[in-house]
C-alpha cells in the first residue's frame, strides 16, 4: 500500500488512542492491560507495514505449505471422479 495511506492511518490511530486515553482512566487494571497490549500490537503492525517489514502471520504457513499439498491431493484423486 501507499505510504501516505499508512501515515494517515497511523495519525488517525494515534488520535483515537488519545481520545480513548481519557476513558481508560476509569477502567480496571485488567481492562487497561488488554487495551494497552492490543494498542501496542496494532502500533507494531502499522509501523512494520510503514517501513516495509513483512511480519510472518500464522495463516501464511497454511497458505504456503498445507494448501499446495491439499490442492495436489484433490487434483490427483478428485479429477478422475469429476471427469
Amino acid at each position: 500500500m501507499n505510504k501516505t495511506f499508512w501515515v494517515i492511518f497511523l495519525s488517525i490511530y494515534v488520535v483515537t488512542l488519545l481520545y480513548e486515553y481519557k476513558k481508560m482512566k476509569r477502567a480496571s487494571n485488567k481492562e487497561k492491560g488488554i487495551f494497552y497490549a492490543f494498542s501496542l500490537l496494532c502500533l507494531f503492525f502499522i509501523t512494520a507495514a510503514l517501513f516495509g517489514i513483512k511480519v510472518y502471520m500464522p495463516m501464511q504457513f497454511f497458505v504456503d505449505y498445507i494448501s499446495p499439498i491439499t490442492r495436489s491431493l484433490a487434483n490427483r484423486y478428485l479429477d478422475p471422479i469429476i471427469k
